[in-house]
Formats: structure tokens, C-alpha cells, sequence
């Protein structure tokens, strides 16, 4: 703990994945932390937080508008390169899927979303992380593709493991959400998104996907519309 920077790796078990947690000492920059943990507060008053997960955010370069403008159309190419890419060997959702999603989500969107399970490979990160590490972005806090369950690409899933119902609700939120908004207006809002908030998990459209993805495996026998709630998020500039 004497080099004033501790790197901690922890399960979340929600999302079914691994998180690096970075803690600096004389502030941290954690909150919340969800127990079981122990906070640990040495006399010069700096604080380590040992066990237990927490939402990381990092302070981020600022970037001038230039700057953001050029990362929203890089971020916007690849996605739709990526769903061209994918797109020709992703399959239709299986009948057993479409079962279950249908009391959230409109039949036409299902009927047009494609999704395909990588098997060897990853989604690769995008080629323009070289030039964001060039303007001063730690690689760490750069959202990792390879290790995602899951990625929607505007109407195209591509998932690292087999579905299960959670993950595959929380994809066609994003596939919802790229409707409502289009593709440019989708990425500049997770691009300001991420920025503002520094880290994966607060931007807003990832935090609308995962409260109904919640909200959906608490009662999965109660209908809402999906539509209906990231309609009402636009119009509350929640985005």
C-alpha cells in the first residue's frame, strides 16, 4: 500500500463478470462499496477499501468538442462495421426466446434481430484505443470488448457465452434503444456518457438496460414495455 495505488479484481456476480477496481489513496475514488467488505482507514487518513465490489470511476482526460465529435464518429464506425461484420452469420432468435421476450418487446424488433455466440474468438477492441491512450486515457478504464458477455451492434447481438434469458433482455434493451434514438444520437450520448461519468457502469444507457434487465429477472412473469420505458427516459433527458 505504500506506492499509493492498489489494484484490486473482484466478482460481480450480477453481471457475471470481473471488474478491476483501482483505489487511490487521499481520496479514494470509490462509491458505493456493496459489503461484505472492510474499510480500512490508516492515521493519514487515507482510506483502502479491502473485499466486496464497488463502482469505480476514474477521473478522464477532458476533451475539447473536436476531440469528443471525432470520438462519437469513430465510435459510430465501428459499430456499424461491426454489425456488418457479424451480421451475415447471425441467426434469428430461437422460437424458445422469442417466447419469453415477447410480452416486452414489439414483435418487429424481434423479428429483426439477429444474434450469433462467438466460439474461439472475441469481439476485438476498437483500433482508435491507440489514439485515446495518445490523448491521455488509462487502457484501464476503456471498456474491454474481449471482456464483455455481450455486445449489440444496432440490431445484431454478439455474445461470448450461451444466452440466458437476463442477458439476452438486457442486449435487446440496447437494440430498443438504438431504435428509439439512431445510431448517432445513440453513440453521442454513450460517448458524453462515459466521459461525464467515468467509468462503464454509469452511463445512462447501460444504467436503463441493467434496471429493466432487474426489474425483468425479479418477475419475469409481469409484461412491461421496454419501449415504453426508454421512451420515457428520452423525454426525461435521462440519456
Amino acid at each position: 500500500m505504500g506506492s499509493g495505488l492498489v489494484v484490486f479484481v473482484a466478482v460481480d456476480r450480477q453481471r457475471r463478470q470481473n471488474s478491476w477496481f483501482v483505489l487511490h489513496r487521499s481520496p479514494p475514488f470509490v462509491a458505493p462499496v456493496t459489503p461484505p467488505c472492510a474499510i480500512v482507514a490508516p492515521n493519514d487518513g487515507s482510506q483502502f477499501v479491502i473485499g466486496g465490489t464497488a463502482e469505480y470511476a476514474m477521473p478522464l482526460p477532458k476533451l475539447d468538442d473536436v476531440q469528443i465529435a471525432w470520438v462519437i464518429k469513430e465510435v459510430a464506425g465501428y459499430i456499424d462495421r461491426q454489425r456488418q461484420t457479424y451480421r451475415e452469420r447471425a441467426i434469428p432468435l430461437e422460437r424458445n426466446q422469442r417466447t419469453v421476450m415477447q410480452p416486452f418487446f414489439p414483435a418487429s424488433w424481434l423479428d429483426s434481430t439477429r444474434v450469433v455466440v462467438l466460439s474461439g474468438q472475441r469481439v476485438m477492441n476498437p483500433p482508435f484505443y491507440g489514439d485515446l491512450i495518445k490523448m491521455g486515457f488509462d487502457p484501464i478504464t476503456l471498456p474491454d470488448f474481449k471482456r464483455m458477455n455481450a455486445i449489440t451492434f444496432l440490431d445484431t447481438v454478439v455474445s461470448h457465452a450461451s444466452f440466458t434469458e437476463r442477458l439476452l433482455f438486457h442486449e435487446l434493451v440496447h437494440v430498443v434503444q438504438y431504435e428509439k434514438l439512431g445510431l448517432p444520437k445513440f453513440t453521442a450520448k454513450y460517448v458524453r456518457g462515459f466521459l461525464s461519468g467515468g467509468s462503464y457502469e454509469s452511463i445512462p444507457l447501460e444504467r436503463n438496460a441493467y434496471e429493466l434487465d432487474a426489474r425483468f429477472a425479479a418477475a419475469p412473469a409481469k409484461p412491461f414495455s421496454v419501449e415504453a420505458e426508454v421512451e420515457d427516459w428520452i423525454r426525461a433527458g435521462k440519456f
